[in-house]
């Protein structure tokens, strides 16, 4: 079972690096435009990779996507606002740069900023609230960590 479970796992990686790839190189595969089959394989890959190993170091139990989790509220908010500034950035250093490339910076980009984020500004915002609400609420009742 585990080695079964570590082989799905690595199937659900590859598929999400292969719809990754796609997307990047703007090649539509199988004749439908791009959000037409990759979102419900991504959808299908989420699930797959959640689900397999519960009681193991299941994929979103590393370390990595615990933290990209975690940060994931600060990538909503800010990746929005960040598209401009990656697109100035990118065509005043390399003007003749390809869509995949300004793809890989923004993706970059938004991740590093929604990570610093997370750790220096909702962490300790988040702990900071605790510390100060501690005494409010039903006894026995905890904030989520």
């Amino acid at each position: 079972p585990g080695n079964r479970a570590a082989s799905c796992r690595l199937v659900a990686v590859g598929a999400g690096l292969a719809i990754i790839a796609v997307a990047v190189l703007g090649r539509p595969a199988l004749g439908a435009p791009l959000h037409l089959w990759a979102l419900p394989l991504f959808a299908v890959i989420v699930y797959v990779s959640a689900t397999l190993g519960r009681g193991q170091a299941g994929l979103f139990e590393v370390a990595p996507f615990v933290l990209l989790g975690n940060a994931s509220y600060a990538l909503y908010m800010t990746h929005g606002s960040l598209h401009g500034y990656v697109l100035a950035v990118v065509n005043r250093i390399a003007p003749a740069a390809s869509a995949a490339m300004v793809f890989v910076a923004y993706l970059i980009a938004a991740i590093a900023l929604a990570i610093g984020c997370y750790l220096l500004i909702e962490r300790p915002a988040r702990g900071w609230i605790q510390r100060r609400t501690a005494g409010f609420g039903p006894r026995g009742t905890a904030w989520p960590a």
